[in-house]
């Protein structure tokens, strides 16, 4: 191997014997799973590690010591008697699933939380710039209603403390206010139908911003 010659290699050319390697990993074995090339090589620091690598493949080929790779490194270990035999894959090492009791909500980033919610809750709306916009429109609705019913009481009895002419004026601005906030309510309400559809975006101050001040985004 190129690891066991070269004048500049800061480890002697000495061999190893198998024997050595499977006495290691045979006692590491109660108290460590599996080990990477690198962590064993350390053991042997007078041995070039390219020699061990190449021991180490050899007791594996030979099936005399047990060997994974998970596409990035190497993983040895010696046989246990609890092992059984069959083929080892990367998912019978380490366990990449899920502990749901470990998951802390407020750490979950909010667009897969409103994902999963939107998958699984039949009835949740992620809510968007156009829903709390509707939202404030049924407030003003609200109020413009609020202003009619002042204005008619002004005009009947003359009650809330208002003059004839103030009621009327109170009265026709209430109507105004109330069909220009349902107009809007309704267009608010619809473009967020679109949203939810995915036709438009759901947030469109960024879009806004961007068209105010294009120099922002190009820096």
């Amino acid at each position: 191997m190129s690891g066991d010659s070269g004048g500049g290699s800061s480890h002697p050319a000495r061999k190893i014997e198998q024997g050595e390697l499977k006495r290691f990993l045979a006692r590491t074995a109660e108290d460590t799973p599996a080990l990477t090339t690198k962590l064993v090589a350390l053991q042997f620091p007078h041995v070039d590690p390219q020699t061990v690598r190449g021991n180490l493949h050899t007791l594996a080929d030979n099936e005399e010591i047990c060997r994974l790779s998970d596409g990035d490194k190497l993983l040895w270990w010696f046989p246990r008697e609890t092992d059984q035999e069959g083929d080892i894959t990367y998912e019978d090492i380490v366990d990449d699933s899920v502990d749901y009791d470990e998951i802390v909500p407020e750490d979950v980033p909010q667009d897969i939380a409103e994902k999963i919610a939107t998958e699984r809750l039949p009835y949740y709306r992620p809510q968007s710039a156009w829903s709390v916009a509707a939202n404030i429109c049924q407030l003003g609705i609200i109020g413009s209603v609020g202003m009619i019913i002042l204005g008619f009481g002004g005009i009947i009895s003359n009650s809330f403390w208002l003059q004839r002419n103030s009621a009327e004026i109170v009265l026709k601005l209430g109507f105004y206010a109330a069909f220009v906030i349902t107009v809007a309510y309704l267009a608010f309400t619809i473009l967020d139908i679109l949203a939810q559809r995915g036709h438009i975006t759901r947030d469109p101050v960024p879009q806004i911003r961007r068209m105010i001040n294009p120099a922002q985004e190009q820096a």
